[in-house]
C-alpha cells in the first residue's frame, strides 16, 4: 500500500491494482499454456488505464505523482498504451510483491526452525542476517530472463548471441560450491552474498528499502509472536515470482519450543 500511495493511484484502485498486476504478469509468463490468461490480462490493462485516468492532472498540467505525470504523458503521445500499463505493472509488483512474498517465505522459515526465531526474540541475532539468509534460501524471484551478449559456451551448451535465456537464481543461490550445506536454513552462516537482487546494472534498486522493510516486519513479528508456527499456508504467485497467498501464523505454545 506504501507502494501505491506514493505513486499515486487513487485509494480506491489499490486492491483492484495488484489483482490487475498478477494477471498482466501472469499473461506474459504463462499465457501459452493459460488460454484465460490472455484475457484476464486485457481487462486488467483496462482497469490500469482506467485507473490512470483517475489520476491524471487537468489538461495542460503537469502531473504532480508518479500516476498522474504517466496519465499526462499518454494523453500527450509521449507513451504508448502497452508502456503506460506496464510501467505501473513494473512499479506496483517491484515495489510490494517481492518484499511481500519474502517476508511469508521470513516467517515460514522462523516456523519452520524455531531456534532461529528464539534467538531473533531474545536479540542474540540480527534481523538482516535472517533476511539475508531467507533471500539466499527462498528468493521470491527464483528465475530472470536474460540475453546472451556473445557467443559462448556454459554448462556444456553453446549459447548464441541474442539468444534468450532464463536464469536460475534459485539454483545458483544454493550452489554447493558456493554455499556449505547449502539446503540448511542458517543466518548465522559465512560466505558470498546471495543473486536475489541481481548484480551489476540489474541490481535492484529497491534493495535498500526491501531491506529496511523487511527489518521492520520481522522485529514486530517477534515481538508480537515470539517463535511463531503456521497454521495455515497456500502457495501462489507465478513461475518467475512465488510467495504465499495466504500465510496465517500463530504464537508457539510453551512445549512446542523444541526444533
Amino acid at each position: 500500500m506504501t507502494a501505491l500511495q506514493h505513486f499515486g493511484l487513487p485509494p480506491a484502485r489499490w486492491e483492484g491494482f495488484h489483482a490487475a498486476a498478477l494477471a498482466v504478469m501472469r499473461a506474459r509468463v504463462e499465457g501459452l499454456d493459460d488460454p484465460a490468461a490472455p484475457r484476464d490480462a486485457e481487462a486488467a490493462a483496462a482497469f490500469i488505464l482506467e485507473a490512470l485516468d483517475d489520476a491524471a492532472p487537468p489538461a495542460g498540467e503537469h502531473g504532480s505523482t508518479v500516476a498522474g505525470e504517466l496519465a499526462r504523458a499518454l494523453d500527450a503521445g509521449e507513451l504508448s498504451a502497452a508502456e503506460a500499463v506496464m510501467l505501473p505493472v513494473h512499479i506496483g509488483l517491484a515495489g510490494n510483491g517481492p518484499t511481500a512474498m519474502a517476508l511469508g517465505h521470513a516467517a515460514a522459515a522462523l516456523a519452520m526452525h524455531p531456534h532461529v526465531a528464539a534467538a531473533l526474540a531474545a536479540g542474540t541475532l540480527g534481523a538482516s542476517a535472517v533476511i539475508e539468509e531467507t533471500l539466499r534460501w527462498d528468493s521470491p524471484t527464483h528465475a530472470v530472463p536474460r540475453f546472451a551478449r556473445r557467443d559462448t559456451v556454459l554448462g556444456g551448451r553453446r549459447l548464441r548471441a541474442g539468444q534468450r535465456l532464463l536464469v536460475m537464481i534459485g539454483a545458483a543461490n544454493r550452489d554447493p560450491e558456493r554455499f556449505a550445506d547449502p539446503d540448511r536454513f542458517d543466518p548465522w552462516r559465512p560466505g558470498p552474498r546471495h543473486l536475489s537482487f541481481g548484480v551489476g546494472t540489474h541490481y535492484c534498486l529497491g534493495a535498500p528499502l526491501a531491506r529496511a522493510e523487511l527489518a521492520i516486519a520481522l522485529e514486530e513479528l517477534v515481538r508480537r509472536f515470539g517463535v511463531p508456527r503456521v497454521v495455515e499456508a497456500a502457495r501462489g504467485g507465478t513461475f518467475l515470482v512465488r510467495g504465499f497467498e495466504r500465510l496465517a501464523i500463530a504464537p508457539r505454545e510453551p512445549g512446542e519450543l523444541e526444533g
